[in-house]
């Protein structure tokens, strides 16, 4: 999906969108194809939910 796309489905400005995409890129949840163009990996995501699991205490 195209970014403004995203952007206009969301009713956010495209810069809130660049900057959730580039989170979720860095973790490896959505690969950038080319130029404003995303597709999701098969990574899971769990974005916004804080990383307990990472500092050894349950969820």
């Amino acid at each position: 999906m195209h970014i403004d796309e995203v952007a206009r489905s969301m009713s956010a400005s495209v810069n809130d969108v660049m900057s959730a995409l580039t989170m979720m890129e860095v973790r490896g949840v959505v690969r950038c194809t080319e130029g404003a163009l995303y597709e999701l990996t098969n990574k899971r995501a769990e974005i916004g939910a804080p990383r307990l699991l990472d500092q050894g205490q349950p969820a």
